[in-house]
């Protein structure tokens, strides 16, 4: 029976749940106290017995401290625990949304108390047994362009997740699932009258282009266009010069689409200006829909496109690295969700068009 005495209730369960995420989104930071037991009992609707019980748990595992005639606050770290941590990530400038994860990774580590130092590899690449001395884990921003070096780290045994993973790297990680949102893209398109839509891509065989490029000819072949196999387009230069001269030659076609989807803002742009060039307006004449909302900074006031979730991605993969330093269980992928940003360059096909 002295098991059954010490199983927690289904109420501690969810307040203890419930606390431990609140402390994780920053709601209750480090060295804050907070609400008082009755407080906390009126807002679960718990006996201040049960909420009792639970900080006490709480207090433990070392993510409340009891102070007596204070209350229960947030502590900065666990007793003899190293928790520096070390935020690998590659600049790319302005088309590319790392800067933005670092920060949303940065926020996160200092509302749980760690500390942390951000590296940039193009600047400096730690030795692995380095990082593994000096840093309790290792968080990517965006998964790095050099997977022989992530491999090294995942061979020394160091904590590791990645914020924004781009391949099917069974690894921790958050991620957006490119799939399933070229899926919905195309759907959306389907539903407003489209039935002639192109897909630009930077490469066939990198990132996430390989299983967006098979999902997208899934959903072409469901919704009743999969015999328009030339509608992909694989650029054979980089940035925005690259998506002009692909979409050029795409609009001088005998098949002309009636939208394009852009995998990146960047080629968005240069979808955009070949367009224009052939007296084509975006939301008018064609429709243009991208992702990031980063890339093209002039196209905010007018491209419809996604946001890419950085600070979901980058709390979410800190979270992830807590769970698994701390020995909690859960799981070790968690998936964010881009917004849809409407603007003016997506437009229905109007009824009477023949």
């Amino acid at each position: 029976m002295a098991g059954a005495k010490n199983r927690r209730s289904p109420v501690a369960e969810r307040l203890i749940s419930e606390l431990e995420q609140r402390i994780r989104n920053g709601e209750f930071p480090v060295h804050s106290l907070l609400p008082s037991i009755r407080m906390l009992a009126a807002e679960y609707s718990a006996s201040p017995r049960t909420v009792e019980a639970a900080l006490r748990q709480m207090c433990e595992r070392d993510l409340l401290i009891r102070e007596p005639g204070r209350g229960f606050w947030v502590p900065e770290m666990r007793s003899g625990e190293v928790r520096r941590i070390a935020v690998l990530h590659q600049e790319h400038g302005i088309r590319d949304p790392r800067p933005q994860i670092t920060a949303a990774i940065g926020r996160r580590l200092s509302a749980y108390g760690y500390q942390w130092d951000a590296v940039d590899l193009k600047i400096l690449k730690p030795d692995v047994g380095e990082l593994k001395k000096n840093y309790a884990g290792v968080v990517f921003s965006r998964q790095l362009h050099d997977e022989s070096y992530m491999r090294q780290i995942a061979g020394a045994d160091i904590l590791r997740v990645t914020a924004g993973r781009e391949t099917d790297l069974n690894e921790p990680a958050s991620y957006v699932d490119r799939r399933k949102w070229i899926r919905g893209v195309v759907r959306m398109l389907y539903a407003m009258g489209h039935r002639n839509v192109s897909l630009i891509v930077r490469s066939e065989t990198d990132y996430f282009y390989p299983r967006m490029i098979e999902a997208y000819y899934e959903v072409l072949a469901d919704s009743g266009m999969s015999g328009n196999r030339n509608a992909l387009v694989v650029m054979s230069q980089s940035f925005e010069l690259g998506a002009y001269l692909a979409c050029r030659d795409l609009l001088k076609g005998a098949c002309r689409p009636t939208a394009i989807i852009a995998s990146r803002d960047y080629q968005a742009c240069g979808v955009y200006q070949a367009c224009m060039a052939q007296n084509l307006l975006p939301g008018r004449d064609i429709s243009i829909i991208s992702y990031d909302d980063i890339g093209w900074s002039a196209g905010r006031e007018i491209l419809t496109t996604y946001s890419e979730p950085c600070e979901e991605l980058g709390a979410a993969a800190v979270d992830i690295l807590h769970d698994m330093l701390s020995g909690n269980g859960g799981s070790r992928h968690r998936e964010a969700v881009p917004v849809l940003q409407m603007r003016r360059t997506l437009a229905p096909i109007p009824l009477d068009r023949p």
